[in-house]
């Protein structure tokens, strides 16, 4: 169910996955409830007390555990403004910015929430495989076919909020319904949750129509290969052939999402 830090995942396949759901629904004539949800600042606010639980239960080696319990509990902090330094301080909760290790175990951290949204035994599956809850790092987007099963979704979201310190902005999370065009309400956390008719999750547009991605793309195409022309037009064509293969490999979301045959003049 997380496709962040994970080797050969990337956030097309979960784009795919997520699409593939929605239309594996609709073919069947069924409504789809989307929610995504935002979470304020979470890599910040992982609780040392619960993240360390969850290392323990997981079978991980008691020595690794306490190196890296001692690792944050032991560590320092001090803020630098132009030349000047101030007094240090403790930081008790989040995991490293741009730490290798942090994405890691923020996955580990969230991981607890998309086991509890699979046990409710609601959302969405296909077959018998549960496509309900998908995670890339903090972004997190819940799949139900009723709106009974998301108040179910987000009851679980709610109790794991205030079990482990990961703060849900009711006010930047956004409901998209597939199949109707009504607006369906609902609350979270007795906060009215937007509701609209696209929105924008791990880079592409969730929409009923296939020409907002087609036209997001096309607009990030431009726009990256105006940034290479600018910075290394004065390089030969081979390395600016491999450049536009590496900053434009966002694009092969077009095949995975069954765009192959557009093209681009």
């Amino acid at each position: 169910m997380q496709f962040g830090s994970k080797k050969d995942h990337s956030t097309t396949q979960c784009s795919m996955v997520i699409n593939e759901t929605i239309n594996y629904y609709k073919q069947k004539g069924s409504k789809v409830y989307c929610m995504l949800l935002d979470a304020s600042k979470a890599f910040d606010r992982v609780n040392y007390n619960k993240l360390f639980q969850c290392l323990i239960k997981r079978n991980l080696c008691p020595l690794t555990v306490r190196f890296i319990l001692e690792s944050y509990l032991l560590q320092e902090l001090r803020i630098k403004w132009r030349n000047v330094f101030s007094n240090s301080f403790k930081a008790n909760n989040g995991v490293k910015q741009g730490s290798v290790l942090s994405p890691l175990l923020f996955c580990v951290y969230i991981d607890i929430l998309l086991l509890r949204l699979r046990k409710t035994g609601v959302g969405c599956y296909i077959n018998n495989i549960f496509t309900g809850a998908f995670g890339y790092a903090d972004d997190i987007t819940l799949l139900t076919p009723t709106k009974a099963s998301l108040k179910i979704f987000l009851k679980v979201c709610s109790k794991f909020s205030h079990e482990y310190d990961v703060v849900f902005n009711p006010d930047k999370s956004v409901l998209i319904v597939f199949g109707s065009d009504d607006d369906d309400s609902i609350y979270f956390d007795n906060v009215l949750i937007n509701t609209n008719h696209f929105g924008i999750s791990l880079g592409h547009i969730g929409s009923n129509s296939v020409n907002r991605n087609i036209k997001k793309c096309k607009n990030e195409m431009i726009i990256k290969t105006n940034v290479i022309m600018n910075k290394f037009g004065h390089c030969s064509a081979f390395t600016k052939l491999l450049l536009f293969k590496h900053f434009l490999h966002s694009l092969l979301w077009f095949k995975f999402m069954g765009f192959s045959k557009c093209y681009f003049k």
